[in-house]
């Protein structure tokens, strides 16, 4: 399983343990409120353990999409509508354009949408997108207000058995690598395994420089060599 569809696969494990040999997770989160954090502001961690890393900015306005009923104040049902249809016109002209996480170009296209989304909910739609500053604070806000507990990978991972392999991107800038360590932290009674690469980032989409290529190479073949059965 891939990224957040990891919920789901371990929920199923969680359950049907037996009928299960084992899994392969890429890029999985181990917890909703971290996970949503980093997508606004890059931070990973807390405290002395806090890690500073790039983020994909465009997933910005997915994450304020999903907390839009938990924002203060509540928005009326077609300033609602307005605000979500703006975001999805973002979304569908940026995601899967790589050259388009500077903020310079990202900025331009939300700029561009703008004049199209309703002034009552204009200053939203650019501070959800990142043009305008303000977007953790709001979201932060929200998050405190939203039950994400049927969204928690924890709850399912001590009832897991048998061998988990949990390959993560050392540069995922969606889901940073820490999570696969706090996984296989909790998974207390499998045989957790972390591979840890540099060869993609959360997609696959972005390759590294030709300097590292090689060691990435042998690391991921490595990898493979482990995730054969």
């Amino acid at each position: 399983s891939i990224s957040f569809g990891s919920l789901l696969a371990f929920a199923l494990a969680a359950e049907h343990g037996a009928a299960i040999a084992r899994l392969v997770i890429f890029g999985g989160y181990a917890e909703l409120p971290g996970t949503l954090r980093f997508a606004l502001t890059g931070e990973v961690g807390e405290g002395a353990e806090l890690r500073r890393a790039i983020r994909d900015p465009l997933n910005q306005p997915v994450v304020l999409a999903n907390l839009i009923d938990h924002l203060e104040p509540v928005l009326a049902p077609d300033e609602r509508a307005a605000l979500l249809q703006g975001w999805r016109r973002y979304v569908e002209r940026t995601w899967g354009r790589v050259e388009l996480k500077a903020r310079e170009r990202y900025v331009a296209i939300a700029e561009e949408l703008a004049p199209g989304v309703p002034d009552a909910v204009r200053a939203l739609f650019l501070v959800g997108i990142g043009a305008q500053p303000g977007a953790a604070a709001l979201a932060g806000a929200a998050l405190r207000r939203y039950d994400g507990r049927a969204l928690d990978p924890m709850s399912y991972l001590a009832r897991i058995r048998g061998r988990v392999d949990l390959v993560h991107g050392a540069d995922d800038d969606v889901i940073p690598f820490e999570h696969s360590h706090a996984l296989a932290a909790r998974l207390v009674h499998a045989d957790a395994r972390v591979h840890i690469t540099g060869m993609y980032g959360h997609t696959g989409a972005a390759m590294p420089r030709v300097t590292t290529l090689a060691r990435e190479l042998a690391t991921m073949v490595r990898i493979l060599g482990v995730l054969a059965p």
